[in-house]
């Protein structure tokens, strides 16, 4: 008996269910089946339990570890001829929107176009859970973005650029507003970090709720019976930061992306402003290059990677 192919017996074992799989497979139920018997007579073993539930034997633990390795490799080398018979590649690129501005210019895109020239690139900015869906579904080649811990994401290969506090930002119009008697004694205490309790009563605008930095003050607040003074929620940062510049509710900011928008925004400041360490909670994110670790990258792919952690190597001391 000749070996059956195992790309059917990968979509069985990721949905457990014959009638599921079949659908995605956009073949018939009953020949679905078939092909199960066939694969489970070809390995004289069976592959899955199916009572009470559906669900894999050790066997087909085996197996369908196994057809995965061989389905990537069949990718990487269907990718590799690609990339020797295309004379123009095109490199998909994705940033995280609140820091996109700041963040392209952690990719030399100039030395790298000169150094291959038929590589193009597309860029689509988003929020870090769309573009790490983007990234693990290969619509995506490389992500820079915003990240807690790398063990989140066992199938990316992640490179560090920085580590960053967040910093409350605040007018000194706000300041003036709800700390009435702000002098230059509590404004020094406060730039060795503060807590938010102080803030609750101050207007404040948020990333949306589904944002990972959201959900970890909604959940701290909880924890700790603090009800912020959140009156609204904007996916872009840019904008966020432009209400507070204006004077007109306080936000958060790593200090890094704060001197940026200091030094890019196209208005003069109407108002001073104050950036406070946050000490509870302190809130740390890391910011890198994400891409797909279970794949064969080509060459030009990877001494882009070496060229971004070049030009960037200051930013992680």
């Amino acid at each position: 008996m000749s070996e059956p192919s195992l790309e059917y017996f990968i979509a069985i074992a990721e949905e457990c269910n014959i009638s599921q799989a079949a659908k995605r497979l956009n073949i018939s139920q009953q020949g679905l089946s078939n092909y199960l018997q066939k694969l489970e007579a070809y390995y004289n073993v069976p592959l899955l339990v199916r009572k009470p539930s559906m669900h894999l034997t050790e066997a087909g633990s085996m197996v369908y570890d196994a057809a995965r390795q061989i389905h990537r490799v069949k990718k990487d080398l269907r990718l590799n001829i690609e990339h020797l018979n295309s004379s123009q590649n095109t490199l998909c690129i994705g940033i995280y929107v609140p820091n996109a501005s700041m963040l392209m210019d952690f990719i030399p895109l100039i030395e790298f176009g000169k150094k291959y020239p038929t590589v193009t690139y597309n860029v689509t900015e988003d929020s870090n859970r769309v573009l790490r869906d983007l990234l693990a579904a290969g619509k995506l080649d490389l992500v820079i973005s915003a990240y807690r811990d790398s063990m989140t994401f066992p199938d990316f290969e992640i490179q560090k650029l920085y580590s960053n506090q967040e910093y409350i930002i605040i007018s000194d119009v706000l300041m003036k507003q709800y700390f009435p008697n702000v002098n230059e004694d509590m404004l020094a205490e406060f730039k060795n970090g503060v807590q938010l309790e102080q803030f609750q009563d101050v207007p404040l605008v948020l990333p949306p709720a589904d944002c990972g930095f959201s959900r970890h003050m909604s959940r701290y607040c909880e924890e700790n019976h603090i009800k912020l003074n959140v009156i609204g929620e904007i996916s872009n940062r840019y904008l966020s930061n432009s209400m507070v510049f204006d004077g007109v509710v306080y936000g958060f900011c790593d200090k890094r992306y704060l001197s940026h928008l200091q030094a890019t925004r196209p208005q003069p400041l109407t108002c001073e402003i104050y950036a406070f360490p946050v000490k509870a909670p302190a809130i740390y994110n890391n910011v890198g290059v994400m891409y797909r670790k279970a794949e064969k990258h080509p060459p030009y792919f990877m001494e882009l990677i070496d060229m971004i952690l070049k030009q960037n190597a200051d930013l992680a001391e």
